[in-house]
């Protein structure tokens, strides 16, 4: 978590930005989406926002309102269904879906989630310290809103990290080389 005292023109607030994933956790999402209903086939998804602090605020101040920010579909809950992949799903774990089919689907309003980009933005707007408050910082934080979708948009999820596999093709067998070669500062003449 990254913690930021700020002072803006809507009043003095201290943010515990989420830095992982994680720090989103399965009480949050269920939490602050616990007053939607879900009809027959559809299923509410989070989208996870992720970047810098300081990206964010100095596009803010450019009024730079198309920013490519990287985003993580996230299971939330889902109506009833017979789908078996939709059926085993747990809260929070990450979906395959295409970005267009998102686009496509019901944005849902949340309004006990304030974890999301914009409540941010308006929050620190005002303090006029912030953006020297964040520009050091080289953590990204993680913002969600949530979208309504057809059941049929969602082709997969990510059951678990593969991280712990030992892949046999490529194997680690130390750590990574310094180069040992030295650049003189000046080109060196020979005449």
């Amino acid at each position: 978590m990254l913690t930021l005292n700020v002072n803006g023109t809507q009043g003095a607030f201290t943010l515990n930005l989420p830095t992982t994933l994680s720090d989103i956790t399965e009480e949050y999402i269920t939490n602050v989406t616990s007053h939607i209903e879900v009809d027959a086939n559809y299923t509410a998804i989070g989208i996870v926002f992720r970047e810098k602090l300081s990206t964010l605020v100095l596009a803010s101040r450019k009024n730079k309102k198309n920013s490519d920010i990287a985003a993580i579909p996230i299971f939330v809950k889902a109506g009833k269904t017979d789908s078996e992949l939709i059926n085993k799903l747990d809260v929070g774990e990450k979906l395959i879906i295409a970005p267009s089919d998102i686009m496509l689907g019901h944005h849902l309003s949340a309004p006990a989630n304030l974890l999301t980009i914009n409540n941010i933005l308006s929050i620190i707007e005002g303090d006029t310290e912030i953006y020297n408050k964040v520009i050091g910082i080289q953590e990204y934080c993680y913002f969600i809103e949530f979208k309504l979708v057809p059941n049929c948009n969602i082709h997969g999820a990510y059951k678990d990290n593969c991280s712990n596999y030992a892949n046999p093709f490529v194997i680690r067998t130390g750590e990574t080389k310094k180069n040992n070669i030295i650049m003189p500062s000046t080109p060196k003449v020979i005449v």
